[in-house]
């Protein structure tokens, strides 16, 4: 996905946090789902994953993963 300048310093900004609390973790995968930055009621971001392509690809063989 694209991302204006200052969705992209947020999300920066989230993943680092995350990644310093060990909340998440570099990871080699080749498998790798986009995230999107929804706005929050009090003006912040929500950092989501987008599940989409992925779950096109499971439900073939029977299993939603969300």
């Amino acid at each position: 996905y694209r991302y204006a300048k200052q969705q992209k310093d947020i999300i920066d900004k989230i993943i680092h946090e995350m990644l310093d609390s060990r909340i998440i973790q570099i990871s080699n995968s080749p498998y790798a789902s986009p995230v999107v930055l929804v706005g929050k009621k009090d003006g912040t971001g929500r950092l989501c994953v987008d599940y989409r392509d992925l779950n096109k690809k499971l439900s073939r063989i029977g299993f939603q993963f969300l």
